[in-house]
């Protein structure tokens, strides 16, 4: 299958996936249309966010799930898909509000751009549209899974925040948090597409396995990213997160080393994660073999994945699904 994300313009990949996909040009449309509903500074911030790239793999998700169980209306798919869109860019802005991140996919972040006030107003702009969106189209069960998926992303940002610097944390912490952050969206997401295509409950709970675990798939490599990516492909500075005192997975395997763990866990907690610290830690983590361990546990996650969407029907849909869990594993940026 052609790769459906590259390092190619935004646009092309969007007209690529759009062949793949109709209905994702469709959300596009629908997308620009909830947003230019608005008036004034918000559209002009909403519109900057909205063409500042991004993959889509929200309203993809709905759309191929759905897709995968039966061939409905795709009204309904469209609107879920564009929804979910809209929750997650919400999620953006107020994540750098709440990181005073000015950059975001390596351009000026709506926080950098127009300040800390105007960019919370249009976080809660884009969360009211979406909920609009999912009431106009009836979407009531989709509703209320988006807004237990953002119940449980806001518990993710505080527990994040409670446990920086915290070296007591355990791997069974860790996922609870990514679950909270990102699996729990993700899977809502997939849930939502089975239950507008009326897929039953054994599919249903299939496709919300596959998203959790695509989640956790998606977080892991994500921070695995922060220790060996590339800060101008990232739109970040390496190491950004463990500099924060967010400790991911491999640092938490680092702590228990027998060897390095003492000093690692030292260095944490008087808070000295300067650039030679930093620097020193991913040098223990290649060292050591612990970064290749996460992504071991990554691939775990991928296979379980993969055994969920065994239990639907095969075709196209089906079929992209998993290829997006291969590319979540793979990805570099």
């Amino acid at each position: 299958m052609e790769q459906i994300y590259t390092n190619q313009p935004w646009t092309t990949q969007q007209t690529k996936l759009g062949q793949l996909v109709p209905e994702i040009t469709q959300v596009e449309s629908l997308l620009h249309e909830v947003i230019g509903s608005g008036t004034g500074t918000i559209v002009d911030m909403c519109t900057y966010l909205l063409e500042s790239g991004g993959k889509r793999l929200r309203p993809l998700l709905v759309i191929l799930s759905g897709k995968t169980v039966s061939s409905p209306s795709g009204d309904r798919l469209v609107a879920a898909g564009a929804a979910a869109e809209l929750i997650h860019m919400a999620s953006l802005v107020h994540d750098d509000i709440i990181d005073q991140s000015l950059v975001r996919r390596g351009q000026p972040s709506l926080y950098a751009l127009w300040g800390q006030k105007n960019a919370v107003l249009a976080g809660d702009f884009l969360f009211a549209k979406a909920f609009d969106l999912l009431v106009s189209a009836q979407l009531h069960a989709t509703l209320k899974l988006m807004v237990t998926a953002i119940q449980e992303m806001c518990q993710g940002e505080i527990t994040q925040a409670d446990q920086l610097f915290r070296t007591s944390q355990l791997e069974e912490d860790y996922f609870h948090k990514i679950y909270q952050k990102t699996g729990k969206f993700l899977a809502a997401c997939c849930q939502a597409g089975g239950i507008i295509s009326h897929a039953g409950e054994a599919r249903e709970t299939a496709l919300q396995i596959y998203g959790t675990n695509l989640g956790y798939v998606f977080q892991i490599i994500d921070d695995l990213l922060d220790f060996d990516g590339h800060s101008e492909i990232l739109g970040k500075p390496v190491c950004q997160d463990l500099a924060q005192g967010n400790l991911t997975l491999p640092v938490l395997y680092l702590l228990k080393h027998p060897e390095h763990g003492p000093q690692v866990r030292e260095i944490i907690k008087t808070r000295r994660l300067d650039k030679v610290n930093c620097a020193m830690i991913i040098d223990l983590l290649n060292q050591t073999g612990l970064l290749d361990q996460a992504r071991n546990v990554a691939a775990h996650c991928a296979g379980i994945a993969k055994a969920e969407l065994a239990k639907l029907p095969q075709g196209m849909s089906r079929n992209m699904l998993e290829y997006i869990v291969d590319q979540a594993l793979e990805r570099t940026s």
